[in-house]
């Protein structure tokens, strides 16, 4: 035997690295970067939040008509179906500025995740970050809507009752929806984007 054939060979298969895993802490700390913009699409859902709670609160306490409360008998404040139309059409504005505000954010990280998407990142996990990120924005447009909404719900009814705190809470979970439902776009946009252009630019 050659003395090359008698040293045993000390080489062993490649191991396979594991991508790093999408923890939702990543999709988060995205916001503050675009801090201005995503006060704004927030915004939008906080309004959306406080009217759809206040009409709601009014339905259920008093089926749709609000008399005899704090302000006296001649308030009377009536929920038509066309107030409803219009708090769907602010949830429809509000979930327009989320998008939007998702589509510039993955825009302006493009080679960030083509990067990821080099690493061995999935398609479910990128679209995970995306839907995240969506719902942190959601959550603080959703939270200071909720408290408005309760507070003119108290104001108007004289307290706080069961059917008030029910109605922010359906009101603060539209939100949310409305947050995750508009990531729909952005999603199908990020499957888009060219990585191999991407990564060369960058």
């Amino acid at each position: 035997r050659s003395p090359v054939e008698a040293v045993p060979a000390a080489l062993h298969p490649p191991r396979r690295v594991p991508a790093p895993k999408a923890g939702p802490g990543i999709g988060l700390v995205n916001l503050p970067r675009t801090r201005a913009r995503a006060l704004i699409a927030a915004g939008g859902l906080t309004v959306a939040v406080t009217t759809f709670t206040l009409l709601l609160a009014v339905t259920l306490e008093f089926q749709g008509t609000a008399v005899g409360t704090i302000l006296g008998d001649a308030v009377a404040i009536q929920v038509r179906g066309a107030d409803y139309a219009a708090t769907g059409a602010t949830l429809l504005l509000a979930a327009m500025g989320v998008a939007n505000v998702l589509y510039l954010n993955i825009r302006d990280r493009g080679p960030e995740i083509a990067t990821l998407r080099a690493v061995g990142w999935r398609e479910s996990d990128l679209a995970r970050l995306v839907v995240v990120e969506g719902l942190g924005l959601g959550l603080v447009g959703v939270i200071p809507g909720a408290a408005l909404g309760l507070a003119g719900a108290a104001f108007l009814t004289g307290g706080l009752t069961a059917k008030i705190l029910l109605a922010a809470l359906i009101a603060g979970l539209a939100g949310l929806a409305t947050a995750a439902v508009a990531s729909a776009i952005p999603i199908h946009m990020l499957r888009r984007l060219p990585t191999a252009i991407l990564l060369t630019a960058e």
